[in-house]
């Protein structure tokens, strides 16, 4: 008997210590930005293989070039999988990695989920710009013009003049401030065909769809569609 609740005092004596242990690296940030990293971001173990991810990022661009954007969508996640972002190198490959999966995103209009890869990109190397830029494009197919409009300026003040995305990063800042205008604007003022009137209340159930939130997304879509299957389009490649 004596024997058992020495080994009960044991083991309550070492889940202290652990508890102890846990307690002082939740305190510091450093382990705690990891630990939400790794949990957040699908990266699987902590050590990873550089080689086999540098191998099916290459699959997947080729995949990429070839339209084939689930399949090298997949790739892309057979790569991440395989990086370790417990280095400044895993790091960067992964933000790559991201940003190539949220252009895939883009290409399939899967909005959501290329806003959700291309701010893992941008947890990963804030200085991605490709990111900013492909996450201002799905918030913009949102119409989420705000975000979209402080993501342009955020890639526009990182790049360089001589940059080649600089020039189509400026055209998407005016396309979207240029929205943001008409927006505005047709809250005030709904096209002649919404302001039809009628008798029966016609006119004003137009102006109210004109308004309503679905009808703002879907000119944003319109708008935007070319920008995302356009051949000058930074996602057009890699």
């Amino acid at each position: 008997m004596e024997a058992m609740r020495e080994g009960v005092a044991m083991e309550e004596r070492n889940m202290r210590e652990v508890m102890d242990v846990w307690e002082r690296l939740c305190s510091s940030q450093l382990f705690m930005q990891q630990v939400e990293s790794l949990s957040s971001q699908e990266v699987v173990g902590c050590m990873g293989d550089e080689e086999e991810a540098i191998r099916y990022k290459a699959e997947g661009a080729s995949k990429f070039a070839q339209a084939r954007f689930e399949a090298a969508a997949s790739c892309f996640t057979e790569a991440l999988a395989n990086v370790s972002e417990l280095t400044e190198e895993g790091k960067h490959l992964a933000s790559l990695l991201y940003s190539n999966r949220a252009a895939c995103h883009l290409k399939l209009r899967a909005w959501q989920h290329a806003i959700s890869d291309a701010s893992a990109s941008i947890m990963c190397d804030a200085n991605n710009v490709k990111s900013y830029h492909r996450r201002a494009l799905a918030y913009r197919q949102l119409a989420r013009f705000s975000d979209a409009v402080k993501d342009i300026l955020t890639a526009q003040a990182r790049l360089a003049d001589k940059d080649q995305l600089h020039g189509q990063v400026k055209n998407e800042l005016q396309g979207i401030l240029r929205l943001l205008s008409e927006e505005s604007k047709g809250l005030q003022d709904p096209p002649p065909n919404a302001r039809t009137s009628s008798t029966d209340g016609e006119g004003g159930e137009r102006i109210d769809r004109w308004r309503s939130p679905a009808a703002r997304v879907a000119r944003a879509r319109g708008r935007g569609r070319d920008l995302i299957a356009g051949p000058s389009h930074a996602c057009h490649a890699l």
